[in-house]
């Protein structure tokens, strides 16, 4: 069973936005994998519920600035312990800029908080971690788009689950080309 009830409001001719939500999830045989030992388990009942908030703001033409924040409680219903590998707390926020109409830069922030994981021989707390990305496009012509993007530019050393790295910085380019 799953519900979410929310509300949005624009002010000042769209230029600011704002969001609020609250949401649950009822489950019944939740399928979960165990890294540690790479098996299915079944967890009988759990539940999830939490708020979200967004507000975005457009100060000047090309500029938006926006943030989030998001608050998930999630819970083994059998055993009343936090589900694993689901942050409590996650922040983000991002800045987009258009020059000229031919140019957007891109650069955005997320912020994952602690949350348990398998561990051997018991749940081990994973460290929250940040993360700051950059983007850039380019409209060469209408049908031509060039960009490239820095992901990790901080290089931040984070697990998104116990025993398996991420990517330090990485980055990719390329085009885009529409008929």
């Amino acid at each position: 069973f799953r519900w979410d009830a929310g509300v949005d409001q624009t002010l000042f001719d769209d230029r600011i936005e704002m969001s609020a939500g609250y949401f649950g999830n009822t489950f019944d045989n939740l399928i979960d994998f165990s890294s540690s030992t790479f098996t299915y388990g079944n967890i009988t009942a759990a539940t999830s519920h939490g708020a979200e908030v967004f507000v975005a703001v457009r100060p000047v033409k090309g500029l938006q600035v926006h943030g989030n924040y998001t608050f998930t409680y999630a819970t083994n219903d059998s055993t009343g312990r936090l589900l694993l590998q689901r942050p409590k707390h996650k922040v983000g926020g991002a800045v987009s800029y258009r020059l000229l109409d031919k140019a957007t830069v891109n650069v955005d922030a997320v912020h994952v908080g602690e949350r348990f994981d398998y561990g051997v021989p018991s749940r081990v707390k994973l460290e929250p971690y940040n993360l700051v990305n950059v983007a850039v496009s380019y409209n060469v012509t209408e049908n031509l788009r060039l960009y490239c993007r820095a992901d990790n530019v901080l290089d931040e050393n984070y697990e998104e689950v116990k025993g398996y790295g991420v990517a330090g910085i990485s980055g990719k380019a390329g085009f885009r080309v529409s008929f």
